[in-house]
């Protein structure tokens, strides 16, 4: 198939990359990726379902965690940090947990602690005019990627997931079928939402997201869900030469969250792998396209190894 970037394929890709958060982290103290996904979303409300008790905020007593699970809980938050983010506004919360750099990864277990004390509500918006912007949202915006013990205490913990836009998108960022498995079954998610899943699996490069969906679509897992100018931009995207420049830029800027930056780009490059792994089982590329994708993917998988070498070095 002709590659040609006509004018509605680049509108196409720019929807693509703006989706995908392809950002240069040069800045991460005043962009990050969470923040610009939402940008269109800000004023969407989520279920009317939450009680006005979850809404003020009120602490949600939790249930023991079954036998078994204690292993892969969340790993205790230093109670410097605990105490510094108990005395933040929940606003300011959810701006920090993006930023400092000593909770960067980790900011689940923090959550889930302010939660249980009582400091924010567990559906409680951490962002003006965004009431989807609860702590569970927060914690796949800022790029944790929640074990099944995480996700099933935030659910103990009364955490509300829906399957409105802003909820769908959020979806994405639970990498196992487990963790997939327990969100359908507490946000409502139906066949009515699997061509926005499918699409966003590709947008946000989640191959298990892909299969997972597919899987429940056996008689239609003929790509037929994804329009062909879709793929094609998405195609274009990842096939473009990889900017091997950036880590050299962030390690050599004066940027006191050099770390930060690494992790943030470090992630970028793992989201346009997940999109070459999407986009190999779609049908409607070439066996040349599918060669061309397989080298980017060998690529950016050097440049993933390099960038996380450099990181375990900050």
């Amino acid at each position: 198939m002709e590659i040609l970037m006509s004018k509605k394929v680049s509108i196409i890709l720019i929807t693509i990359a703006s989706f995908a958060g392809l950002y240069l982290f040069t800045n991460i103290g005043s962009e990050h990726s969470a923040e610009n996904e939402d940008t269109n979303a800000a004023t969407e409300g989520i279920n009317s379902s939450i009680s006005s008790q979850q809404r003020a905020g009120q602490k949600v007593t939790t249930r023991s965690m079954v036998k078994g699970e204690q292993k892969s809980a969340p790993k205790a938050v230093k109670q410097e940090i605990l105490d510094e983010f108990s005395t933040y506004p929940p606003q300011q919360i959810a701006v920090e947990l993006f930023t400092d750099v000593r909770v960067k990864g980790n900011s689940t277990a923090l959550l889930l602690e302010l939660i249980q004390k009582g400091i924010i509500g567990v559906n409680e918006s951490l962002k003006a005019g965004a009431t989807h912007y609860t702590p569970l949202y927060v914690a796949l915006a800022s790029g944790n990627d929640l074990t099944e013990a995480e996700l099933q205490q935030f659910f103990d913990l009364g955490a509300f997931a829906g399957a409105s836009k802003p909820w769908l998108r959020a979806m994405p960022a639970l990498h196992s079928k487990k963790t997939l498995q327990l969100w359908a079954e507490h946000s409502g998610v139906g066949p009515e939402h699997y061509d926005n899943l499918l699409l966003y699996a590709l947008i946000r490069g989640n191959p298990t997201l892909d299969a997972f969906i597919r899987e429940k679509i056996p008689h239609e897992a003929d790509t037929s869900h994804h329009n062909d100018e879709v793929v094609v931009a998405a195609y274009t995207t990842v096939v473009q030469e990889v900017n091997a420049d950036l880590m050299a830029r962030i390690l050599n800027s004066d940027n006191p969250h050099k770390k930060a930056n690494l992790m943030s780009y470090k992630s970028r490059l793992q989201r346009r792998l997940g999109q070459i792994e999407v986009l190999i089982k779609q049908d409607s590329l070439t066996p040349e396209q599918k060669t061309e994708i397989k080298t980017s993917r060998e690529q950016y998988q050097r440049l993933i190894a390099q960038v996380t070498e450099r990181i375990d070095t900050l």
